[in-house]
């Protein structure tokens, strides 16, 4: 979604760490991002998850990523050639969940690119979310396209996949990860429109869809803050904790919503383990298989 936010613009562009990084640094470092983000590393946090699914809450982990790149909005993909002058700073935020449900097991992936070139209007361009278990996989993934968002869902079950819709451009619930790291500034309150989680519409096994929802951000005194959105059609509630910090890092998270399978409603519940800012993509040998215990990674 698209937000005009009543700031005094100090900056207009920035130049994104990629996942590869760039021969050259980044310049011209836009104010809504603090500078920590443009040291070439990725903040890396993993998570206990208790997840939500068939009839029960299933053990399994999480891994949150941010880190800044430069994207092609035409393309609506991450600039590698450095060919194109079209190119704006977004946050990517990868959210990575793996669970097992009895004898197999899940991965779900979700990417979410938000646009950080100007402080008085954040746009998330596209967000993509792949799901693998035992029985098969599907995928969707929505692109902002001026005034309406394009969702394409393809999936192995019938009645779900393959389609593609137009759906009017309101908050994502999978971009509010990517807000809060810009600032209490970007999260609205009161009545909002939203667009639910791929990761719940998968696991609900419900179509795309706009609903009316209540969003509140709770300041605690330990230095933290609770951003919660409900959405009383679906029994849907999520609770993002983090600091109020200069990084306003995740400290937890809690989704809940009744089951699709036995109708119970059940909560989610994601802690923080851990929390570090490495270069991982410059760590890919056998020998760096034993960072992952800085995670507590199984």
């Amino acid at each position: 979604m698209k937000y005009i936010i009543s700031l005094l613009v100090i900056g207009a562009f920035a130049i994104g760490m990629a996942c590869i990084p760039s021969e050259e640094a980044p310049s011209n470092k836009n104010p809504i991002l603090s500078e920590i983000w443009y040291k070439g590393k990725a903040e890396i946090s993993s998570f206990e998850l208790k997840q939500n699914r068939y009839d029960g809450l299933h053990d399994g982990e999480m891994v949150m990523i941010f880190v800044t790149e430069d994207f092609l909005p035409d393309k609506q993909v991450k600039n590698d050639s450095y060919t194109s002058d079209n190119s704006v700073p977004v946050i990517k935020n990868n959210r990575i969940r793996k669970f097992t449900t009895g004898v197999y097991d899940y991965s779900i992936y979700t990417s979410v690119f938000t646009d950080v070139s100007q402080q008085d209007e954040v746009n998330t361009y596209k967000v993509t979310m792949s799901s693998q278990d035992w029985c098969g996989q599907s995928c969707a993934q929505l692109n902002n396209v001026g005034r309406y968002n394009k969702v394409s869902v393809f999936s192995y079950f019938e009645k779900e996949g393959d389609s593609v819709e137009k759906l009017k451009d309101v908050l994502l619930i999978d971009e509010v990860f990517n807000l809060i790291r810009l600032g209490e500034s970007y999260l609205p309150v009161g009545t909002v429109e939203v667009m639910p989680p791929f990761l719940f519409s998968r696991l609900k096994h419900v179509k795309e869809a706009v609903y009316s929802a209540e969003a509140s951000l709770l300041k605690t005194d330990k230095g933290q803050a609770i951003y919660t959105i409900v959405i009383p059609k679906l029994d849907y509630t999520l609770e993002i904790e983090f600091n109020m910090n200069a990084q306003r890092d995740i400290l937890s998270i809690k989704e809940s919503y009744p089951s699709a399978f036995d109708g119970k409603l059940r909560t989610t519940v994601a802690t923080r383990k851990n929390i570090q800012w490495l270069d991982y993509w410059n760590k890919n040998g056998v020998e760096d298989d034993s960072l992952r215990a800085q995670f507590n990674l199984n």
